[in-house]
C-alpha cells in the first residue's frame, strides 16, 4: 500500500503547475549603452517583425532584459521621441515624448511581447509607471491576445505619482479589446478570456498631455503557471520515482 501511494505522489508532483515569469522586461540600468528608438506605428502589426530595438551592440548585449522583443503602437507620432531612454540609474521603457503644443490632448501606446509557452497568466506588474512635463488622467490596462487571436483588456488602474502597478488576473475585469488601427484602439463588450495558453501579454497606456510632456515604465512583467506537456510530466515521474526507489534499496 505504501509503494501504491508513493507512485501516486510522485505522480503528482511531477505533473503540477509550477509557477514561473513568462515575460520579464527590466527594471535595469543596462538594456541600452546610447538611447534606442522604438519603431512608431500607429496600426498595430505583429506580422513585420517587431517594433522594439534591434538587439545588438547597443541593446541588450548583455542579455540584461529576459524578454528584449516587443511589438508597439501609438495613437500618433510623437512629437520628439518614443524610445527605450538611458535614464542613468534605471532605463526607461516605452518613453514617449510630445514636443509641440499641437498635439496635446488624449494619447495612448500598447507595447505587448509574445508568449511561447504553455501557461496560465496569473499576474500582471509594470514597474516604476510615471510622467515628466505636463501628462496627466494617466492609467494602465493590461492586454492579452488569446489562443484563438483575440484581444481582451482589462479595466484600467489610475497611475498617480511613480508606482507600480500590480494586478492578480483573477481579479480584473475584462473587455473585448482592439489595439491601434490608423491611431485608435478600441475597447468592446465585456469578456471572459482564456488566459491558458496565450499568443501575447502587455500593457496599454493612456494619458493626457498638454503637447509637451511624457510618459514611461521602468519594467514589465507577467506571471503564470506552467504545466508540464503530458509525456515530460510522466519522464520526470518515473525518473524521479527510480531515484527513489535505489535509494530505499541501498539504505
Amino acid at each position: 500500500m505504501r509503494k501504491v501511494l508513493t507512485v501516486f505522489s510522485v505522480l503528482a508532483l511531477a505533473t503540477a503547475t509550477q509557477a514561473d515569469v513568462i515575460v520579464s522586461w527590466g527594471p535595469t540600468a543596462d538594456s541600452i549603452t546610447v538611447n534606442q528608438a522604438i519603431t512608431v506605428t500607429t496600426t498595430f502589426d505583429d506580422t513585420s517583425g517587431f517594433q522594439s530595438p534591434t538587439v545588438g551592440a547597443n541593446y541588450n548585449n548583455t542579455s540584461a532584459v529576459a524578454d528584449p522583443n516587443f511589438y508597439a503602437s501609438l495613437d500618433g507620432a510623437p512629437g520628439a521621441s518614443f524610445r527605450i531612454h538611458n535614464g542613468g540609474a534605471a532605463d526607461l521603457l516605452g518613453r514617449f515624448q510630445d514636443n509641440n503644443a499641437g498635439l496635446a490632448g488624449p494619447s495612448s501606446m500598447l507595447l505587448a511581447w509574445e508568449v511561447t509557452s504553455s501557461l496560465t497568466v496569473t499576474g500582471f506588474t509594470v514597474n516604476g509607471a510615471s510622467e515628466f512635463g505636463g501628462s496627466t488622467a494617466r492609467s494602465i490596462s493590461f492586454v492579452v491576445e488569446d489562443s484563438v487571436g483575440g484581444w481582451h483588456v482589462s479595466d484600467a488602474q489610475a497611475v498617480a505619482g511613480n508606482v507600480d502597478i500590480i494586478s492578480a488576473a483573477s481579479a480584473l475585469t475584462w473587455s473585448a479589446f482592439t489595439p491601434h488601427v490608423g491611431g485608435v484602439a478600441s475597447t468592446g463588450a465585456a469578456s471572459t478570456p482564456n488566459l491558458t495558453d496565450v499568443n501575447k501579454a502587455g500593457y496599454f497606456y493612456e494619458w493626457t498631455t498638454d503637447g509637451t510632456g511624457g510618459v514611461y515604465a521602468l519594467g514589465f512583467q507577467v506571471d503564470g503557471t506552467v504545466i508540464p506537456e503530458p509525456a515530460t510530466g510522466l519522464l520526470l515521474a518515473f525518473g524521479t520515482l527510480a531515484t527513489l526507489l535505489v535509494r530505499r534499496f541501498r539504505g
